[in-house]
């Protein structure tokens, strides 16, 4: 469930619960539903909103989707430290 789906719920459940809760209780609230990864990033931060917490959350599922990318870059790669060995040899070997 993306961070939008989660925030769309987490108002849903609030508004038929009817309960009046502070800001701190609904935020409280909030972190405890996303996933592992987004609710780890957020035991630093002083929260004061719903929206203070869905901002962060949005920025932290945003890194995460374009961490995959990230491992794709290596040694065999154009934007890695240089094109693979193909003929074995190294310059230990030239030695």
């Amino acid at each position: 469930m993306t961070v939008k789906e989660y925030t769309k719920e987490f108002f849903k459940m609030s508004i038929r619960d009817g309960q009046t809760q502070g800001d701190v209780e609904r935020v409280a609230r909030y972190i405890n539903g996303p996933k592992y990864e987004i609710q780890y990033e957020f035991i630093l931060l002083n929260l004061k909103t719903v929206k203070d917490a869905y901002q962060e959350a949005s920025r932290v599922e945003e890194k995460l989707l374009r961490k995959p990318n990230q491992k794709r870059r290596g040694i065999n790669t154009a934007r890695g430290r240089g094109f693979p060995n193909i003929g074995g040899r190294t310059p230990k070997n030239e030695a």
